[in-house]
């Protein structure tokens, strides 16, 4: 059997993995079982990942876990079944998977940069650039980067940015 029956997943950023649920499999018989398909189907399959922690055979009277991730890759509600496949009566096993995605939405303050005269060769004062979460989940800042005419005139510092998810009405 399978527990719980169904999985829901948290408001999730679009192209962000959530943590891992476990969903355990227990035979219950006394025989050894063999798992011979995770999959996903449904109608978002691809916004799930799902695989075995499961030994091969799973002995008789055991459990052992099934693990699942949401990563969605539009907006909006998802979901998907968790089919798995053994050798015992009453497969395939099924739970539902269900979770709901936002895009993440960030700002940036200021929108330029003035810098005084500054003498050849040598280092103007930093000044900063905000980068603030103004969406409904954490966003993810994969890189930052300098553009426009004579950017390699310029330095930029974005490592508080790129350590991690920056959680909701957070800034760096």
């Amino acid at each position: 059997t399978l527990s719980p029956a169904s999985l829901t997943f948290p408001l999730q950023a679009t192209g962000i993995s959530s943590d891992t649920k476990q969903v355990t499999f227990a035979n219950t018989s006394s025989v050894g079982t063999i798992i011979t398909g995770v999959n996903l189907q449904g109608a978002n399959p691809s916004d799930f990942n799902a695989w075995s922690g499961c030994p091969y055979p799973v002995a008789g009277g055991t459990n052992c876990p099934i693990y699942v991730q949401f990563l969605p890759q539009a907006v909006g509600a998802r979901a998907a079944t968790l089919a798995i496949t053994d050798n015992a009566a009453g497969s395939p096993q099924t739970v539902d998977l269900s979770g709901s995605a936002a895009q993440a939405t960030i700002s940036v303050s200021p929108s330029s940069l003035l810098f005084d005269k500054q003498t050849m060769f040598t280092q103007s004062a930093p000044q900063n650039v905000t980068i603030s979460n103004t969406g409904s989940v954490p966003a993810s800042v994969s890189w930052t980067w300098l553009s426009g005419t004579n950017f390699s005139d310029f330095s930029e510092d974005a490592n508080n940015c790129l350590i991690g998810p920056v959680p909701v009405g957070s800034s760096c």
